[in-house]
């Protein structure tokens, strides 16, 4: 097999259905450009991003293999993975939705395999906070040194609503691999948070569907322990009106996971519409992991606001 560039190189542009590559370090500032694609639903990180629809296939690789941990994703996650395989000759692969976007962006492929015979690829991607919600087929094809397109192979994601429904729901954002926490203390003095998922007074974890009317619920424990789930995001959802009362919300920075920390947004919800927004940032510096309550019974987070309902 012929040689192959170096991993460090670039594309520099596509025209007349070639590529044109160079090599470099990682200093090179004299890449040219061919868009941003941070308006796309789609952002692969490493890659280039071109305007238009994938060239026309032609004698190019094929795709072999599409390996996804997970085919759901929700708007605004970031760094799901996909990889796989393609033919021995592809040098980059392109990749782009079907249906939604303006462009496409090329990465280049890893090494060859000796066990499949395959050249490897992988690359992580972000998924826009306002991509559209739905099932949208993800082409994938693979290009040779000669700017040959191979086949565009197809992989259905599901994109779903970042904000879960809900009469009310009360939902913490950020934008970093950290973990941070929504608490909130109710009416009664309960405190939900990642190890109190519900308002129950006597149910401490998991979900009891014979639950009275009036309680809420944490949909998720995100990024807990720095396992990374890509959603950076959690939320309390009452189902039927919460019970009345006056509700604190904190934001708690668990663990900084190697991050320099987060910026965050709370926000409020009743019936759709937003009753209230506050964001803020937290550092590494503010990590406290198992810090239990003050004195009064405050969890240990950034005390942000509280609503009545």
């Amino acid at each position: 097999m012929r040689a192959r560039p170096s991993a460090i190189f670039a594309i520099l542009a596509i025209a007349g259905g070639a590529l044109a590559f160079v090599s470099g370090g990682c200093g090179d500032t004299s890449r040219a450009q061919t868009g941003l694609g941070t308006d796309e639903p789609i952002r692969v990180l490493g890659g280039q991003y071109v305007g238009g629809k994938l060239p026309a296939p032609g004698k190019g690789p094929e795709v072999h293999t599409v390996e996804s941990k997970n085919n759901v994703v929700v708007q605004g996650a970031h760094q799901h993975v996909l990889g796989g395989g393609v033919g021995k000759t592809a040098a980059a692969l392109a990749i782009r939705f079907a249906d939604i976007g303006h462009g496409y962006w090329i990465v280049p492929t890893g090494t060859f395999d000796p066990t499949s015979g395959d050249i490897t690829y992988s690359f992580p991607y972000d998924i826009a906070v306002d991509a559209p919600v739905g099932v949208h087929p993800l082409l994938l094809s693979a290009v040779d040194l000669d700017g040959n397109f191979g086949p565009a192979s197809e992989l259905s994601l599901t994109i779903k609503s970042r904000v879960p429904s809900g009469k009310v729901v009360i939902s913490l954002e950020w934008d970093s691999a950290a973990d941070l926490d929504l608490q909130l203390r109710t009416p009664e003095g309960k405190i939900v948070d990642g190890k109190h998922p519900t308002t129950l007074v006597p149910v401490d974890g998991g979900i009891d569907f014979d639950a009275p009317e009036g309680f809420g619920e944490l949909d998720r424990d995100s990024n807990h322990a720095c396992l990374v789930d890509g959603y950076d995001e959690e939320s309390v959802v009452w189902n039927t009106p919460p019970t009345p009362g006056r509700y604190a919300i904190w934001v708690n920075l668990f663990d900084a996971c190697k991050t320099p920390g987060a910026s965050f947004t709370v926000t409020v919800r009743r019936d759709g519409e937003v009753l209230e927004r506050d964001s803020g940032r937290v550092l590494a510096i503010d990590a406290n992991g198992r810090a239990g309550a003050d004195q009064d019974g405050n969890p240990p987070g950034l005390f942000i606001t509280e609503v009545s309902f």
